[in-house]
This record gives structure tokens, sequence and C-alpha cells, in this order.
């Protein structure tokens, strides 16, 4: 609007610009609205899905039983330990928690007045 005004502020007085005026901020408040609608229904279904997740387990322990034969690599030959225990600790980290910080970030980068 600006810069028609700074290229001819005539063109402003026309009734067709007067016209388009209109229409142009008509679509502007709709495309906000549909905005601000979008972003509130993300932000419910955040909330709903954060704190299903944040519900679970952060880390998981597995056990897994392997067999060793004796005089191999891991086996002891004096002992003859033919099963082994390996235990491992594993990150239970949601991928729907990793999309959603993903999303924050990508709202920070187009700086949306709300974050």
């Amino acid at each position: 609007m600006n810069k028609l005004r700074a290229i001819n502020p005539e063109l402003l007085q026309l009734e067709e610009t007067q016209d388009t005026l209109k229409s142009y901020t008509a679509l502007l408040s709709a495309l906000r609205d549909y905005e601000a609608e979008k972003i509130k229904e993300w932000g419910e279904k955040v909330k709903e899905s954060s704190q299903k997740n944040l519900d679970k387990c952060l880390l998981s322990e597995s056990v897994t039983t392997i067999h060793v034969q004796p005089g191999v690599v891991g086996g002891d030959s004096e002992d003859n330990v033919t099963e082994a225990e390996i235990r491992t600790i594993s990150v239970n980290f949601d991928p729907d928690i990793i999309r959603l910080l993903r999303e924050v970030k990508y709202f920070k980068q187009v700086r949306f007045c709300w974050l």
C-alpha cells in the first residue's frame, strides 16, 4: 500500500483501485483468520499429544540372551559359559515429540509473534 502511494498517489483515488483495495483487505483478513485458526488447532493438538507422550518412560531397558561357545571370543573356556545376558538401555523418544520440536523451530525461524 505504501509502495503504491509512493509510486503514484493519484492511483489510490481511482474507483478501480478502491475496489481492488477492498478485495485485498478482505483477502488479507481471511488469510489471517485462517492462519490463526490453524495455529490454534495445532496448539490444541500439541497439548493433547504432548501430555500423552510425557507420561511415557524416557529410557527403556532390554535384555538379550546370547549363546557363547567356549573358546570363542567372549566365551570363558574354563567355566564353560554357554549363555550371557546383554542389557541395553535405549532412549524412548517419541517421533511426535521430535516433530513438535521441529515445528517450534520453524515457527521461531519465521518469527511468529506468539512464540
